[in-house]
């Protein structure tokens, strides 16, 4: 299955392909980049790029000309090819999962969606939601404990207002 193909304009900056990319209703991508562009995309450029890509779950491939930017591509993790009929070549026989790369920041090389699908699929058993449920029962126990406390030390320092006439 060939998959959408997004020529991008000579303008076009990280911000606009991504939002390109959003559009695409394939999980196969090619991104044309024009011969000469406004832009130079660094290697950090390109890693974010294949970030939203790997986050969205789409085979991403590059089509691109320069020298520098098709090696900050590469180096990024993308498969670049110099012209759109092997791209279409390498799309028709390539069926694997994009590579994850490292996190940076974290340094290891989950990325947000998995870190957010392992959190969100655990299923919660009977007795979590039970031990939930204490939980907030001795949170509520504890703030009505608090609120009278207080205010019986406060009614210790103004005297009683209760009964004036003792002089407490």
């Amino acid at each position: 299955m060939i998959g959408y193909i997004i020529r991008l304009q000579e303008f076009d900056d990280l911000i606009t392909v991504q939002e390109k990319l959003n559009w695409s209703h394939s999980e196969k991508v090619i991104l044309v980049f024009p011969e000469k562009t406004e832009v130079k995309w660094s290697r950090v450029d390109f890693s974010l790029l294949n970030k939203t890509a790997i986050n969205q779950g789409l085979l991403t491939m590059l089509v691109i000309k320069d020298g520098t930017m098709k090696e900050n591509a590469s180096a990024s993790g993308f498969q670049v090819f110099r012209n759109l009929a092997l791209a279409k070549k390498g799309l028709k026989l390539t069926e694997r999962k994009p590579k994850i790369m490292a996190n940076p920041v974290r340094g290891d090389g989950l990325s947000t969606m998995q870190i957010k699908k392992f959190f969100l699929d655990k299923k919660t058993s009977s007795t979590d939601i039970k031990r939930r449920d204490e939980l907030k029962l001795l949170i509520l126990m504890l703030l009505v404990l608090g609120g009278i406390v207080s205010t019986l030390w406060v009614l210790s320092l103004m005297g009683n207002p209760f009964y004036p006439w003792t002089g407490f």
